[in-house]
Order: structure tokens, then C-alpha cells, then sequence
């Protein structure tokens, strides 16, 4: 009689042992693909902007524009000195998306400075404030004072967000995500 508890208890822990190691499995191919997912949104130094991305900036002038993403827009102005970037806009999401996605569930806006070969030098997050699962606003202000790199002569903006839907309870709710990434990994190490 002992030895068949002794049995059973043995068959249970290779039962746990089997789970565990089939729990590991999965968690590591969720981390995989988490992992590759994100290093496709982040912008390291010495990614090359797209050259139609790339706005030059002007010594000791305030650059005016409007940056037109897929899904929003940026109105900015940034003024330019030897030792900082003060940065200043609006940013606005585009009327198919707040009208069909207007739940904020993540979202990350980043500026990018570059040399003169467009490549990133330095990255900065300019995000404005929302709250999780948050109604996104039709605009939002944006400021942001950066110091300004050694050889700095051009910005560049990416961004990725992820809206959601009518979110309920049974349904859950549909979601939407939206990004811009103009970078290329350069050939160079």
C-alpha cells in the first residue's frame, strides 16, 4: 500500500514536471515574439530615416511645419540653439480613427534627431498625457526641451499606438493598431 501512494505521488510530479515544462514553453515563445515586436518600434542609434522623413533644421530659426503621419498629424515648431531643441506643436488624430477607434489602450510618439546623413543620434519620447483606456482627445499640445547633440541637423518622427473600440464586457471591443516607423537599419556597425 505504501509503495502504491509512493507510485502515485512520483506520477503526480511528473505530471506537474509535464506542465511546468509545457507552461515554460509557451511563456518563452510569448516572450519571443514580444521581444521581436518591440525591437520593430524602437528606434535605436544610427537608424537611417527615410529621407522624405527627414525635416533639417535651421541654425538660430524656428522651423514650422506640419508632419503628416498615416493615422495623425503634427503641427510643430522648433526652435533651434547651439546647446538645446525647444519643441512645441499639437498633435491631431485623424477623423476615421477617433471615430472608429476612440479608446486610447497605448500610444508613443518620438522625436528623432539626426546628422547629416540622416542617420538617429538620439531619441526622445514626446508622448502626451493619456490615461489608460482613456477617450483620445481630437488634439493634444505638445512641448518638449531636448539638449541638442554634437552634429544634430535634422528631426524625424515615429509612433505606435494601439485604440481600441466600444469597450464592453461580453464583447470585449475591437482594436486597432497604428504606426509610422520611416527607419532602416543601416548596413554599417
Amino acid at each position: 500500500m505504501i509503495a502504491m501512494l509512493a507510485e502515485e505521488r512520483d506520477d503526480g510530479g511528473e505530471k506537474m514536471k509535464t506542465v511546468l515544462l509545457s507552461s515554460s514553453v509557451i511563456l518563452g515563445l510569448v516572450l519571443v515574439l514580444l521581444v521581436g515586436c518591440t525591437s520593430f518600434i524602437t528606434v535605436e542609434p544610427g537608424m537611417t530615416a527615410d529621407p522624405e522623413a527627414r525635416i533639417a533644421l535651421v541654425e538660430g530659426d524656428k522651423v514650422k511645419g506640419i508632419w503628416q503621419g498615416k493615422d495623425l498629424q503634427v503641427e510643430y515648431a522648433v526652435d533651434t540653439s547651439p546647446e538645446h531643441l525647444s519643441f512645441s506643436g499639437r498633435l491631431l488624430f485623424g477623423r476615421a480613427l477617433l471615430n472608429s477607434f476612440p479608446i486610447v489602450d497605448h500610444f508613443t510618439l518620438r522625436l528623432n534627431i539626426l546628422d547629416s546623413d540622416g542617420r538617429v543620434i538620439t531619441s526622445s519620447d514626446i508622448t502626451p498625457l493619456y490615461s489608460f483606456r482613456n477617450t483620445v482627445d481630437e488634439s493634444k499640445t505638445l512641448a518638449a526641451r531636448v539638449i541638442r547633440p554634437a552634429g544634430a541637423t535634422a528631426i524625424a518622427f515615429n509612433y505606435f499606438g494601439v485604440f481600441l473600440g466600444q469597450v464592453n464586457e461580453e464583447a470585449g471591443g475591437d482594436s486597432w493598431e497604428i504606426f509610422q516607423f520611416p527607419f532602416q537599419r543601416s548596413a554599417e556597425k
